[in-house]
């Protein structure tokens, strides 16, 4: 399926992110506000990362912190975790990158990727476990896998961050009407407050912030990112509906 790049917050990137969720299990549900503008739901991702500080000397160290964190998902069994080392010379330094991965389908249907990746340059080490879920079924039990993913990184002493894209489909080509309802309707599902729209021909992106969608922030007044984007497909004659929080980052 092809993506496109709807709207990124500079800042909200996968390690860039400024908003430190202590938990997530988030008061809105945005499958139900996806699916309450009439679109059929046909993904949902939910990604979550946290930094590690035990050091990595080896691949291997990288498996055995992954190999917690899905003990601690209550996945000890989930296939051959796949390790690798690689060593560049770049203009500033020598750069040494050390990663665990493993992908796994679950009982559920859900597909699970996570990686341990490990970078050491100029003598300091970063280290990150990686997690992503996701869900290609019309109903997907989001709390589930916020639950599942937040007890992969608490095995690791840590609180996740994390985001959270859905994708929908709509029948047919939008009229404008059509378009400022969705758009009404998913702010106010979201409970957010918009603060940017653009459109240029069949794109729409929106952008808002809510302080519904997550409740267990830093500050319990902390504000969310909520993005949507619609794409109109002629060929396919269906409006494509993309909700992100805390962004769109992954590219459509």
């Amino acid at each position: 399926m092809r993506k496109f790049a709807a709207v990124l917050f500079a800042g909200m990137l996968l390690y860039g992110s400024t908003v430190a969720m202590q938990a997530f299990r988030p008061v809105i549900d945005l499958a139900q506000v996806v699916t309450g503008t009439g679109a059929t739901l046909i993904e949902a991702t939910v990604d979550a990362w946290c930094e590690v500080k035990e050091p990595v000397h080896s691949p291997e160290d990288a498996g055995k912190i992954l190999e917690k964190a899905l003990a601690g998902m209550g996945l000890a069994d989930v296939g051959p975790i796949q390790l690798e080392s690689m060593d560049s010379a770049e203009e500033f330094g020598q750069i040494t990158m050390r990663e665990a991965r493993v992908q796994a389908e679950l009982p559920s249907g859900v597909v699970l990727l996570a990686a341990v990746q490990s970078t050491d340059y100029e003598g300091k080490q970063d280290t990150y476990l990686m997690l992503s879920l996701y869900d290609r079924t019309s109903t997907p039990n989001l709390p589930m896998m916020y639950d599942l993913l937040t007890r992969g990184t608490a095995a690791l002493g840590a609180r996740p961050e994390h985001a959270t894209q859905l994708v929908g489909i709509l029948e047919g080509k939008l009229t404008p009407d059509e378009v400022a309802e969705i758009i009404s309707q998913v702010m106010t599902g979201t409970e957010a407050e918009m603060k940017n729209i653009y459109q240029d021909e069949a794109l729409v992106s929106v952008s808002g912030y809510s302080r519904r969608l997550d409740t267990s922030t830093s500050n319990i007044s902390g504000i969310v990112n909520v993005n949507l984007a619609m794409r109109y497909d002629a060929v396919g004659n269906n409006t494509w509906i993309y909700l992100g929080s805390p962004s769109i980052w992954e590219p459509i």
